[in-house]
């Protein structure tokens, strides 16, 4: 790539009877004249920090200056991190001939961890039982794990992981017992150099739509291969590289300065974020309060302005540029929110620009630097606008920290058909919900009298926000975590639908508007959520599960029978969806000596599938890839924007800036089964209703 010489000298400005001096003799005295006349007299030297930038790359002219047009980010890409562990808890799928060096390395890893026969350790897999012993349980199986971690994740991050059975059938109903992560691929070699970068554990997620089994594969689906959602956690945090184009003690410690600026020590920061190490290398690391967005903190590096003398300045001039050049939009808006701000002024300019290109990432950069004047013109975007553009301001809303009517806008937003438009408000809802929480734990926290005494993290703080938003705040989503597997949330809005998460946290949405019960009390009004339909019978998994309700006022019984053959569990639940999600995974305990089946995040979902496929439940089902393919869709039917005429005779012509053809994307809100981009197995006895007749037939 050629390189421009933008090297910039550094001037000095003396404040005394020879104010001027030098730089009269770089900008002449006319510039120095003006320039002591707005400094005003000062006792001692003006001393502003400036960048000595070196050779520019072909960037430009409105992102140069910038620390990714004068250095390159090392370890700014995925790493990949690995290590072989245990999953328990199988139903006697497991325990099959292990690799002769597989199952040495086991041995070897289980011993250094105090496994063997003089653990004493009642209840468990590992009670006094030796390692060879442990990896020969039906119930016990050797996994590979691997997972890829973003890049310059902090301590503390949380991420999903892939595991791949090697020594049994399939993996339905096992636990992922805490194995160490490293980096590279899966090795044998015990390699003490090899230092720990995370921590895996949790229950394993199998397709869901695939009948739980003893099989390796079921219709085709594997059921050796899962995953555990946000079952990786760092324990160790990766630190980033920049590596100068030109190096320089002076031009390394501006660059350090200016990231130290823009992104400030703060709680849960083990010290500054930037630290010069040479004259050509600065050590980055990820600052807590983005921990969960590494990704947007490298964005926010790579166009941060090293020179930080005059940030209005720069905004100006990337606002001027967005103007002219709307391919631009992206890398500008990150440009923009990198200054802070100082950059709000400018781009409120472009709030109500004619060309939407330029206006939406205005809106962008605005909304992410918590501009409340953004808030209403993203809230007319969000209801009326291009399919494209609508779906970035519904994301946006959910940025914005303050703004009036926010919360009503996306709660209308919530009674669409549209999937990704109805997906889309329920989570810049529920990002606002966690924010109003967080800030109530908050409050409580420092009024509490003993909170010197008994101190709450921030991070545990945070972890409550988001695992538990109570029923009637003004958001209007209710959450709560069911038996420790999952989230619930409960969106008492619009017509009927289950959404469910395939990344992440594991969350199943119950969509519906509640329907009032005359002459029940406020306590025994329904929530909302949806209702399975009365009277109905429901069969699924070779009718080792049925539901049945004899009556429109009858409430619903379960019979359920393990997979194994052994255990036969039933009950009676009401037809309330809610209850029936917490029935299906609730697993008795003297805690809680309630009924339930004890069912896994992926069985509980394929349940609630088969309901919806038996035609027991009112309104849609659709997965989190449904809504990914349905968004795709969505950002490719296009905007509409004037062509800037080249001649007079184009005057006039409008031009598609995405012209990908706009096939119809999935709808499973009103249709009877959610769209899958690949097939997936119908289970072994397909789910049905079958209408009763009435108990005194007339």
């Amino acid at each position: 790539m050629s390189r421009v010489n933008n090297k910039l000298h550094r001037r000095g400005m003396v404040c005394s009877g020879r104010a001027g001096t030098q730089s009269a003799m770089l900008m002449g005295a006319l510039a120095a004249t003006l320039l002591a006349t707005l400094l005003g007299a000062c006792s001692e030297p003006a001393r502003p920090i400036r960048a000595e930038l070196g050779p520019a790359r072909d960037t430009p002219s409105a992102l140069r200056g910038t620390v990714g047009s004068q250095a390159t980010l090392r370890g700014a890409t995925p790493v990949l991190v690995s290590g072989y562990g245990l999953v328990v808890g199988l139903r006697g799928t497991g325990g099959r001939p292990l690799p002769e060096n597989i199952a040495a390395s086991m041995e070897r890893e289980m011993g250094l961890k105090g496994i063997g026969r003089a653990t004493d350790a009642p209840g468990t897999a590992i009670n006094n039982r030796t390692p060879r012993e442990m990896l020969a349980d039906p119930n016990v199986a050797v996994v590979a794990v691997l997972a890829a971690v973003p890049p310059g994740a902090p301590e503390g991050y949380q991420f999903d992981v892939v595991i791949r059975a090697i020594n049994a059938s399939s993996l339905e109903g096992g636990t992922l017992w805490s194995t160490d992560l490293k980096l590279g691929a899966p090795t044998t070699v015990f390699d003490p150099q090899l230092n720990r970068v995370g921590v895996a554990r949790g229950p394993v997620f199998l397709n869901p739509f695939a009948e739980p089994s003893t099989a390796a594969t079921f219709g085709g689906v594997t059921q050796t291969v899962g995953r555990v959602l946000l079952g990786g956690t760092v324990t160790s945090s990766t630190s980033m590289e920049l590596q100068l184009d030109t190096p320089g003690h002076s031009r390394a410690s501006a660059v350090a300065a200016a990231i130290n600026s823009r992104f400030r020590e703060g709680t849960g920061d083990r010290g500054p974020v930037a630290r010069a190490r040479n004259a050509q290398s600065i050590t980055v690391t990820v600052p807590a309060r983005m921990r969960d967005k590494p990704g947007e903190f490298v964005k926010l590096l790579e166009f941060l302005q090293i020179d930080q003398s005059f940030p209005e300045e720069s905004a100006r001039s990337m606002v001027e540029a967005l103007k002219d050049k709307p391919s631009m939009a992206d890398d500008l808006a990150w440009a923009l929110e990198a200054i802070g701000e100082r950059a709000i002024p400018f781009v409120r300019d472009l709030y109500e620009f004619p060309e939407q290109i330029p206006q939406v990432a205005a809106l962008r950069a605005g909304a992410r630097l918590g501009d409340p004047r953004a808030t209403e013109r993203l809230r007319e975007l969000a209801a009326r606008s291009a399919p494209a553009v609508r779906l970035a301001a519904i994301q946006l809303l959910g940025e914005v920290a303050r703004g009036p009517g926010i919360d009503a806008t996306l709660r209308e937003l919530l009674r669409e058909n549209d999937l990704v438009t109805r997906i889309a408000a329920y989570e810049a809802l529920a990002r606002r919900a966690e924010r109003a929480q967080l800030a109530r734990l908050l409050e409580w926290d420092q009024s509490r009298p003993d909170q010197r005494a008994n101190p709450v993290g921030f991070t545990q703080l945070e972890m409550l926000a988001r695992m538990n938003l109570p029923a009637g705040a003004m958001p209007g989503i209710e959450r709560k975590l069911v038996s420790g597997k999952f989230l619930m949330d409960v969106v008492p809005v619009g017509e009927p639908l289950i959404y469910i998460t395939q990344q992440g946290q594991p969350r199943i949405v119950l969509f519906g508007e509640p329907k009032a019960q005359p002459g029940a009390s406020l306590t025994q009004q329904p929530i909302g959520g949806g209702t399975l339909k009365r009277p109905m019978l429901v069969s699924a998994w070779s009718n080792r599960f049925l539901a049945i309700a004899e009556g429109e006022d009858q409430p619903v019984r379960i019979r359920y029978q393990d997979p194994t053959g052994g255990r036969v569990v039933t009950g009676t639940v009401s037809h309330e969806l809610p209850d029936v999600v917490e029935f299906l995974s609730r697993e008795p305990s003297p805690e809680d000596p309630r009924p339930g089946l004890g069912l896994t995040y992926s069985e509980t979902i394929g349940i609630l599938y088969a309901l919806h496929q038996g035609r027991a439940t009112a309104g849609g089902f659709a997965t989190e890839q449904d809504r990914l393919v349905a968004e795709l869709l969505t950002v490719g039917r296009g905007v509409p924007v004037p062509e800037r005429p080249e001649t007079t005779a184009d005057e006039g012509r409008d031009v598609l800036i995405f012209d990908t053809p706009a096939p119809t994307a999935p709808q499973p809100v009103t249709g009877e089964k959610p769209a899958e981009p690949a097939p997936t197995p119908e289970p072994a006895a397909k789910p049905r209703i079958v209408p009763l007749p009435p108990k005194n037939p007339k």
